[in-house]
């Protein structure tokens, strides 16, 4: 359980700041790798002519291929 600021030490405090710190600039950093990785993605989608519209068809077709696939779409058909 977290105890309340005034029960820790002002060091204690500081560290948790610190490490409060360190840890934003980690999120920061991971967010903009993402943002890098995503654009990057969307170029190479870009230069394949892969669409969103052809993503969806491929992803609804999967989707019910796997259905087709399980024991109770086969029990049923």
């Amino acid at each position: 359980m977290l105890s309340a600021p005034e029960a820790l030490t002002e060091e204690e405090q500081e560290e948790l700041r610190r490490e409060l710190t360190k840890v934003e600039e980690e999120i920061q950093t991971l967010s903009q790798v993402l943002a890098a990785k995503e654009k990057h993605l969307a170029e190479l989608k870009r230069k394949l002519g892969i669409s969103s519209l052809q993503e969806f068809k491929q992803n609804i077709a999967k989707g019910w291929q796997d259905v087709t696939a399980t024991n109770a779409y086969k029990k049923t058909s």
